[in-house]
């Protein structure tokens, strides 16, 4: 049997989902502001370390990556919470999410030369409620500007959140809340399409396609509630 006939069409999809995000990546660099730059380095850092775990809009599993628990990446989990948080928490506390812990990380290494600051938290709800705050009081030219997932497109370097609870109307909770986000590290207005960066996603580092309209706005349904502008 030849070497083309033994490529299944898994690989192929999987192939094409490596190139695509890479031109994707090469296109949209040069456009964006060093932080932004930064953001995405390290996010796409993170996630091939994991093994590029990915799922699709239609929300399966495209390729599987490595888990929390598993040797060489419990630890790594560790750096999260003790470089950002000074947590001593790992990937074999299995009970502990650690995906605003990676958040934090992300954003902070990134901005970190820049001076640019990041409510660092163990819990995506605190930074959520600090940057809706900024668009109540009109504070519109903050580094980080939360709006409803409506209001505005998605763009490189903007974090989109969902909730971990039972209703997505938690824009105006001021109390704390489940929830989680992802960091937005691509974007191909021609398929309509998102892709996104987050950690404790499937147990890793995980990289997920969403549905947007023509306008770039996320429309994926489900509890995605809001959009944290980066304008840094």
């Amino acid at each position: 049997m030849s070497f083309l006939k033994r490529i299944t069409a898994k690989q192929i999809i999987w192939g094409s989902v490596i190139l695509t995000g890479i031109i994707g990546v090469l296109l949209l660099v040069r456009k964006l502001t060093p932080y932004k730059k930064n953001i995405v380095k390290t996010a796409n850092e993170e996630w091939a370390r994991f093994g590029y775990d990915t799922t699709g809009k239609d929300g399966k599993k495209i390729k599987q990556g490595k888990k929390e628990y598993e040797n060489g990446y419990w630890q790594r989990v560790g750096d999260y919470w003790k470089q950002a948080l000074n947590k001593n928490y790992t990937g074999k506390d299995r009970d502990v999410a650690w995906s605003s812990a990676f958040i934090s990380w992300v954003m902070l290494k990134s901005g970190g030369v820049f001076g640019i600051p990041f409510r660092k938290s163990a819990s995506h709800s605190s930074y959520i409620r600090e940057y809706v705050k900024n668009r109540k009081d009109g504070n519109l030219n903050a580094p980080f500007v939360a709006y409803r997932l409506n209001e505005k497109p998605a763009e490189v370097g903007d974090l989109v959140c969902y909730s971990r609870e039972g209703s997505s109307n938690l824009y105006d909770k001021t109390g704390a809340y489940k929830s989680h986000c992802d960091i937005v590290v691509a974007v191909d207005k021609k398929k309509n399409e998102i892709e996104v960066i987050g950690g404790n996603v499937a147990q890793s580092v995980s990289k997920k396609i969403v549905s947007t309209d023509s306008t770039g706005r996320v429309n994926a349904g489900g509890k995605w509630f809001a959009i944290i502008k980066n304008n840094a």
